[in-house]
Protein backbone atom coordinates (compact mmCIF):
# COMPACT_ATOMS: atom_id res chain seq x y z
CA UNK A 1 0.00 0.00 0.00
CA UNK A 2 2.79 2.41 0.95
CA UNK A 3 4.64 1.51 -2.26
CA UNK A 4 1.62 2.36 -4.37
CA UNK A 5 1.08 5.63 -2.51
CA UNK A 6 4.76 6.55 -2.94
CA UNK A 7 4.56 5.70 -6.65
CA UNK A 8 1.43 7.80 -7.05
CA UNK A 9 3.02 10.80 -5.29
CA UNK A 10 6.20 10.53 -7.38
CA UNK A 11 4.14 10.30 -10.57
CA UNK A 12 2.12 13.33 -9.55
CA UNK A 13 5.28 15.30 -8.75
CA UNK A 14 6.77 14.30 -12.10
CA UNK A 15 3.67 15.51 -13.93
CA UNK A 16 3.78 18.81 -12.03
CA UNK A 17 7.47 19.21 -12.91
CA UNK A 18 6.75 18.54 -16.60
CA UNK A 19 3.84 21.02 -16.54
CA UNK A 20 6.23 23.67 -15.22
CA UNK A 21 9.38 22.85 -17.18
CA UNK A 22 7.86 22.36 -20.65
CA UNK A 23 6.41 25.89 -21.05
CA UNK A 24 9.47 27.36 -19.34
CA UNK A 25 11.82 25.58 -21.78
CA UNK A 26 9.58 26.51 -24.73
CA UNK A 27 9.48 30.23 -23.94
CA UNK A 28 13.03 30.67 -22.68
CA UNK A 29 14.59 28.29 -25.19
CA UNK A 30 12.85 29.17 -28.46
CA UNK A 31 11.01 32.45 -27.97
CA UNK A 32 13.75 34.95 -27.22
CA UNK A 33 13.77 38.43 -28.81
CA UNK A 34 15.29 38.39 -32.27
CA UNK A 35 17.52 40.85 -34.06
CA UNK A 36 14.55 41.57 -36.33
CA UNK A 37 12.43 42.84 -33.42
CA UNK A 38 11.37 46.38 -34.28
CA UNK A 39 12.98 49.06 -32.08
CA UNK A 40 10.79 51.24 -29.91
CA UNK A 41 9.44 54.38 -31.54
CA UNK A 42 10.94 57.73 -30.62
CA UNK A 43 9.11 60.91 -29.66
CA UNK A 44 7.66 62.87 -32.59
CA UNK A 45 6.85 66.00 -30.53
CA UNK A 46 9.28 67.95 -28.36
CA UNK A 47 7.88 68.07 -24.83
CA UNK A 48 9.25 69.63 -21.66
CA UNK A 49 10.55 67.18 -19.02
CA UNK A 50 7.79 65.27 -17.21
CA UNK A 51 8.93 64.55 -13.67
CA UNK A 52 5.64 63.63 -11.98
CA UNK A 53 6.06 60.67 -9.63
CA UNK A 54 4.82 57.44 -11.17
CA UNK A 55 4.57 58.85 -14.69
CA UNK A 56 7.07 56.61 -16.48
CA UNK A 57 6.33 52.90 -16.71
CA UNK A 58 8.30 50.16 -18.51
CA UNK A 59 7.50 49.65 -22.19
CA UNK A 60 7.51 45.86 -21.87
CA UNK A 61 4.40 46.05 -19.65
CA UNK A 62 2.18 46.77 -22.65
CA UNK A 63 3.27 43.48 -24.27
CA UNK A 64 3.32 41.31 -21.18
CA UNK A 65 -0.15 42.49 -20.15
CA UNK A 66 -1.72 40.55 -23.02
CA UNK A 67 -1.31 37.01 -21.60
CA UNK A 68 -3.41 38.06 -18.58
CA UNK A 69 -6.10 39.42 -20.87
CA UNK A 70 -5.91 36.32 -23.05
CA UNK A 71 -7.36 34.36 -20.13
CA UNK A 72 -10.18 36.89 -19.76
CA UNK A 73 -10.97 36.58 -23.48
CA UNK A 74 -10.78 32.79 -23.28
CA UNK A 75 -13.44 32.61 -20.57
CA UNK A 76 -15.54 35.13 -22.47
CA UNK A 77 -15.20 33.04 -25.64
CA UNK A 78 -16.15 29.92 -23.67
CA UNK A 79 -19.28 31.59 -22.26
CA UNK A 80 -20.44 32.76 -25.68
CA UNK A 81 -19.63 29.36 -27.17
CA UNK A 82 -22.12 27.75 -24.79
CA UNK A 83 -24.91 29.85 -26.33
CA UNK A 84 -24.86 27.47 -29.30
CA UNK A 85 -22.84 24.42 -28.26
CA UNK A 86 -21.75 22.28 -25.31
CA UNK A 87 -18.78 22.01 -22.97
CA UNK A 88 -17.47 18.86 -24.66
CA UNK A 89 -17.14 20.67 -28.01
CA UNK A 90 -15.03 23.58 -26.75
CA UNK A 91 -11.41 23.80 -27.90
CA UNK A 92 -9.64 23.53 -24.53
CA UNK A 93 -6.31 22.41 -26.01
CA UNK A 94 -6.45 25.09 -28.71
CA UNK A 95 -6.92 27.78 -26.06
CA UNK A 96 -4.05 26.42 -23.96
CA UNK A 97 -1.74 26.41 -26.96
CA UNK A 98 -3.00 29.86 -27.94
CA UNK A 99 -1.91 31.26 -24.58
CA UNK A 100 1.65 29.97 -24.87
CA UNK A 101 1.97 30.81 -28.57
CA UNK A 102 0.86 34.40 -27.97
CA UNK A 103 3.29 34.66 -25.03
CA UNK A 104 6.05 33.28 -27.27
CA UNK A 105 5.26 35.69 -30.11
CA UNK A 106 5.19 38.68 -27.77
CA UNK A 107 8.48 37.64 -26.16
CA UNK A 108 10.11 37.40 -29.59
CA UNK A 109 8.74 40.79 -30.66
CA UNK A 110 10.12 42.67 -27.67
CA UNK A 111 12.07 45.68 -28.94
CA UNK A 112 15.80 45.18 -28.49
CA UNK A 113 16.10 48.29 -26.31
CA UNK A 114 13.73 46.95 -23.63
CA UNK A 115 14.73 44.64 -20.82
CA UNK A 116 12.52 41.65 -20.14
CA UNK A 117 11.92 41.54 -16.38
CA UNK A 118 11.95 38.28 -14.47
CA UNK A 119 9.26 39.33 -11.96
CA UNK A 120 6.72 40.08 -14.72
CA UNK A 121 7.45 36.90 -16.65
CA UNK A 122 7.32 34.80 -13.49
CA UNK A 123 3.78 36.05 -12.85
CA UNK A 124 2.80 35.11 -16.43
CA UNK A 125 4.24 31.62 -15.97
CA UNK A 126 2.25 31.16 -12.74
CA UNK A 127 -1.08 32.26 -14.19
CA UNK A 128 -0.39 30.44 -17.47
CA UNK A 129 0.34 27.13 -15.75
CA UNK A 130 -2.73 27.55 -13.52
CA UNK A 131 -4.93 28.36 -16.52
CA UNK A 132 -3.50 25.49 -18.58
CA UNK A 133 -3.99 23.03 -15.72
CA UNK A 134 -7.60 24.13 -15.22
CA UNK A 135 -8.42 23.80 -18.93
CA UNK A 136 -6.56 20.47 -19.25
CA UNK A 137 -8.51 18.93 -16.36
CA UNK A 138 -11.78 20.43 -17.53
CA UNK A 139 -11.17 19.38 -21.13
CA UNK A 140 -10.35 15.78 -20.14
CA UNK A 141 -13.41 15.54 -17.89
CA UNK A 142 -15.86 17.14 -20.33
CA UNK A 143 -14.68 14.96 -23.20
CA UNK A 144 -15.08 11.75 -21.19
CA UNK A 145 -17.52 11.79 -18.26
CA UNK A 146 -19.17 15.05 -19.31
CA UNK A 147 -19.71 13.88 -22.89
CA UNK A 148 -21.32 10.65 -21.67
CA UNK A 149 -23.82 12.51 -19.52
CA UNK A 150 -24.48 15.01 -22.32
CA UNK A 151 -25.48 12.02 -24.47
CA UNK A 152 -27.71 10.65 -21.69
CA UNK A 153 -29.33 14.08 -21.31
CA UNK A 154 -30.05 14.63 -24.99
CA UNK A 155 -30.68 18.02 -26.58
CA UNK A 156 -32.59 19.62 -23.71
CA UNK A 157 -30.43 21.50 -21.19
CA UNK A 158 -30.86 20.94 -17.47
CA UNK A 159 -31.23 23.93 -15.11
CA UNK A 160 -27.65 23.22 -14.02
CA UNK A 161 -26.44 23.51 -17.63
CA UNK A 162 -28.16 26.87 -17.94
CA UNK A 163 -26.77 27.98 -14.59
CA UNK A 164 -23.21 27.03 -15.58
CA UNK A 165 -23.47 29.08 -18.78
CA UNK A 166 -24.85 32.11 -16.91
CA UNK A 167 -22.11 31.94 -14.27
CA UNK A 168 -19.38 31.60 -16.89
CA UNK A 169 -20.63 34.61 -18.85
CA UNK A 170 -20.96 36.64 -15.65
CA UNK A 171 -17.44 35.57 -14.61
CA UNK A 172 -15.98 36.70 -17.95
CA UNK A 173 -17.65 40.12 -17.65
CA UNK A 174 -16.41 40.40 -14.04
CA UNK A 175 -12.81 39.80 -15.12
CA UNK A 176 -12.78 42.93 -17.27
CA UNK A 177 -12.58 45.13 -14.20
CA UNK A 178 -11.85 42.99 -11.11
CA UNK A 179 -9.24 40.23 -10.43
CA UNK A 180 -10.62 36.68 -10.70
CA UNK A 181 -9.96 35.78 -7.05
CA UNK A 182 -12.51 38.40 -5.93
CA UNK A 183 -15.34 36.65 -7.80
CA UNK A 184 -18.10 35.40 -5.40
CA UNK A 185 -17.62 31.67 -5.99
CA UNK A 186 -19.20 30.94 -2.59
CA UNK A 187 -22.42 32.63 -3.70
CA UNK A 188 -22.35 30.71 -6.99
CA UNK A 189 -21.91 27.41 -5.16
CA UNK A 190 -24.86 28.28 -2.91
CA UNK A 191 -26.90 29.18 -6.00
CA UNK A 192 -26.08 25.85 -7.62
CA UNK A 193 -27.15 23.94 -4.53
CA UNK A 194 -30.41 25.93 -4.35
CA UNK A 195 -31.63 24.96 -7.84
CA UNK A 196 -34.91 23.10 -7.55
CA UNK A 197 -36.41 23.51 -11.04
CA UNK A 198 -37.58 20.39 -12.93
CA UNK A 199 -34.91 18.71 -15.01
CA UNK A 200 -35.09 16.72 -18.27
CA UNK A 201 -32.33 14.41 -16.98
CA UNK A 202 -31.76 13.47 -13.36
CA UNK A 203 -28.47 11.78 -14.30
CA UNK A 204 -27.11 14.92 -15.98
CA UNK A 205 -28.30 17.06 -13.06
CA UNK A 206 -26.42 14.91 -10.56
CA UNK A 207 -23.31 14.92 -12.73
CA UNK A 208 -23.41 18.73 -13.15
CA UNK A 209 -23.97 19.20 -9.42
CA UNK A 210 -20.79 17.18 -8.82
CA UNK A 211 -18.66 18.76 -11.58
CA UNK A 212 -19.66 22.38 -11.03
CA UNK A 213 -19.77 22.04 -7.25
CA UNK A 214 -16.24 20.64 -7.21
CA UNK A 215 -14.98 23.40 -9.53
CA UNK A 216 -16.53 26.22 -7.48
CA UNK A 217 -15.35 24.70 -4.20
CA UNK A 218 -11.74 24.42 -5.39
CA UNK A 219 -11.79 28.00 -6.69
CA UNK A 220 -13.11 29.26 -3.34
CA UNK A 221 -10.04 27.84 -1.60
CA UNK A 222 -7.60 28.92 -4.33
CA UNK A 223 -8.99 32.46 -4.35
CA UNK A 224 -8.64 32.73 -0.58
CA UNK A 225 -5.02 31.61 -0.80
CA UNK A 226 -4.24 34.19 -3.48
CA UNK A 227 -5.93 36.97 -1.51
CA UNK A 228 -4.05 36.00 1.65
CA UNK A 229 -0.74 36.09 -0.24
CA UNK A 230 -1.55 39.55 -1.62
CA UNK A 231 -2.60 40.82 1.80
CA UNK A 232 0.79 39.74 3.14
CA UNK A 233 2.66 41.60 0.39
CA UNK A 234 2.93 45.22 -0.64
CA UNK A 235 0.44 45.63 -3.52
CA UNK A 236 1.41 49.09 -4.74
CA UNK A 237 0.33 48.65 -8.36
CA UNK A 238 -1.06 52.03 -9.52
CA UNK A 239 -4.74 52.13 -10.47
CA UNK A 240 -4.33 55.21 -12.70
CA UNK A 241 -2.03 56.14 -15.56
CA UNK A 242 -0.82 59.47 -16.97
CA UNK A 243 -0.55 60.38 -20.64
CA UNK A 244 0.06 63.38 -22.88
CA UNK A 245 -2.86 64.49 -25.04
CA UNK A 246 -3.58 67.53 -27.19
CA UNK A 247 -4.96 70.21 -24.88
CA UNK A 248 -8.57 69.28 -24.16
CA UNK A 249 -11.35 71.89 -24.24
CA UNK A 250 -13.46 72.31 -21.08
CA UNK A 251 -16.49 70.63 -22.67
CA UNK A 252 -14.48 67.46 -23.40
CA UNK A 253 -13.25 67.28 -19.81
CA UNK A 254 -16.76 67.91 -18.52
CA UNK A 255 -18.10 65.06 -20.68
CA UNK A 256 -15.45 62.62 -19.38
CA UNK A 257 -15.05 63.05 -15.59
CA UNK A 258 -12.64 60.09 -15.44
CA UNK A 259 -9.93 62.30 -16.97
CA UNK A 260 -8.04 64.42 -14.42
CA UNK A 261 -5.89 67.29 -15.81
CA UNK A 262 -2.43 67.38 -14.22
CA UNK A 263 -0.83 70.39 -15.94
CA UNK A 264 -0.33 72.06 -19.31
CA UNK A 265 3.00 71.16 -20.88
CA UNK A 266 2.69 73.70 -23.72
CA UNK A 267 -0.10 75.52 -25.53
CA UNK A 268 -0.68 72.32 -27.54
CA UNK A 269 -0.10 69.50 -25.06
CA UNK A 270 -1.54 68.58 -21.68
CA UNK A 271 -0.63 65.97 -19.09
CA UNK A 272 -3.69 64.12 -17.76
CA UNK A 273 -4.46 61.11 -15.61
CA UNK A 274 -7.12 58.42 -16.08
CA UNK A 275 -8.04 54.97 -14.74
CA UNK A 276 -6.28 51.94 -16.20
CA UNK A 277 -7.54 48.68 -17.73
CA UNK A 278 -10.94 48.63 -19.47
CA UNK A 279 -11.71 52.26 -18.56
CA UNK A 280 -8.58 53.46 -20.35
CA UNK A 281 -9.65 51.76 -23.58
CA UNK A 282 -13.04 53.49 -23.38
CA UNK A 283 -11.45 56.88 -22.67
CA UNK A 284 -8.78 56.68 -25.38
CA UNK A 285 -11.31 55.51 -27.97
CA UNK A 286 -13.52 58.53 -27.24
CA UNK A 287 -10.58 60.92 -27.44
CA UNK A 288 -9.37 59.50 -30.75
CA UNK A 289 -12.86 59.53 -32.25
CA UNK A 290 -13.09 63.19 -31.22
CA UNK A 291 -9.84 64.00 -33.03
CA UNK A 292 -7.74 64.47 -29.89
CA UNK A 293 -4.26 63.09 -30.61
CA UNK A 294 -1.81 61.65 -28.08
CA UNK A 295 1.94 62.16 -27.86
CA UNK A 296 2.87 59.45 -25.35
CA UNK A 297 1.47 57.28 -22.58
CA UNK A 298 3.46 56.80 -19.36
CA UNK A 299 6.57 57.98 -21.20
CA UNK A 300 6.19 55.43 -24.02
CA UNK A 301 5.62 55.91 -27.75
CA UNK A 302 4.44 52.40 -28.70
CA UNK A 303 1.45 50.47 -27.36
CA UNK A 304 0.00 47.03 -27.94
CA UNK A 305 -3.59 46.98 -29.19
CA UNK A 306 -5.89 44.12 -30.17
CA UNK A 307 -8.50 44.23 -32.90
CA UNK A 308 -11.34 41.96 -33.98
CA UNK A 309 -11.05 41.34 -37.71
CA UNK A 310 -12.43 39.01 -40.37
CA UNK A 311 -10.06 36.09 -40.91
CA UNK A 312 -9.18 37.24 -44.42
CA UNK A 313 -8.66 40.92 -43.50
CA UNK A 314 -5.20 42.21 -44.35
CA UNK A 315 -4.06 44.51 -41.54
CA UNK A 316 -1.55 46.55 -43.52
CA UNK A 317 -2.20 49.79 -41.63
CA UNK A 318 0.67 52.29 -41.53
CA UNK A 319 2.60 52.62 -38.25
CA UNK A 320 1.47 49.21 -36.99
CA UNK A 321 3.05 45.76 -36.90
CA UNK A 322 0.93 42.62 -36.54
CA UNK A 323 2.40 40.41 -33.81
CA UNK A 324 -0.09 37.56 -33.47
CA UNK A 325 -3.50 36.30 -34.60
CA UNK A 326 -5.94 33.99 -32.76
CA UNK A 327 -9.18 32.53 -34.11
CA UNK A 328 -12.39 33.15 -32.14
CA UNK A 329 -14.40 30.05 -31.21
CA UNK A 330 -17.51 32.07 -30.41
CA UNK A 331 -17.33 34.10 -33.63
CA UNK A 332 -16.46 31.83 -36.56
CA UNK A 333 -14.78 33.63 -39.44
CA UNK A 334 -13.18 36.25 -37.17
CA UNK A 335 -9.85 36.54 -35.39
CA UNK A 336 -8.24 38.58 -32.62
CA UNK A 337 -5.03 40.21 -33.85
CA UNK A 338 -2.38 41.96 -31.75
CA UNK A 339 -0.75 45.03 -33.26
CA UNK A 340 2.14 47.15 -32.09
CA UNK A 341 1.04 50.74 -32.78
CA UNK A 342 2.66 54.18 -32.64
CA UNK A 343 0.87 56.27 -30.03
CA UNK A 344 1.27 59.56 -31.88
CA UNK A 345 -0.44 58.01 -34.94
CA UNK A 346 -3.40 56.40 -33.19
CA UNK A 347 -6.03 58.68 -34.79
CA UNK A 348 -4.93 57.63 -38.27
CA UNK A 349 -4.48 54.00 -37.19
CA UNK A 350 -8.00 53.78 -35.77
CA UNK A 351 -9.45 55.34 -38.91
CA UNK A 352 -7.49 52.92 -41.10
CA UNK A 353 -8.74 49.93 -39.13
CA UNK A 354 -12.34 51.14 -39.28
CA UNK A 355 -12.07 51.55 -43.07
CA UNK A 356 -11.13 47.86 -43.28
CA UNK A 357 -14.14 46.78 -41.21
CA UNK A 358 -11.94 46.06 -38.21
CA UNK A 359 -12.88 47.07 -34.66
CA UNK A 360 -10.30 48.18 -32.10
CA UNK A 361 -10.81 46.02 -29.02
CA UNK A 362 -8.34 47.05 -26.32
CA UNK A 363 -5.35 49.24 -25.44
CA UNK A 364 -2.86 47.37 -23.23
CA UNK A 365 -1.50 49.86 -20.75
CA UNK A 366 1.69 49.70 -18.75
Amino acid sequence: MLKRLRRFILTLLALVAVAILVPLAYIEGTCQPTSQAAPAATAASALPPITEKGYRRPLDNTYFTFPEWYIVYSFEDFGRFLDHSTESQFGYLRHILGFWRSFCTINRAMPAATESRFDVKLMIYVIGISYSTEYAIKGFYENTVGRLFEWIRGDHLTPQDEYARTVLQDYAAFLYTVPWFKYPFRDKLDGLEAISAPTPSNWRTRERDFALGTEYFIKIGYARAIQAALDASDDDEPRDIMFVVQTLPPETLAAEPRITPIRNLSPDWQLVQAPRYKALTEILSKLLDGGHGLAEIAGNHDILITVIAPKDAVLDVSDTTELFSLDLDAKPGFRRAGLKARIDRLIEIKRGLTAKGVSLEHFYDY
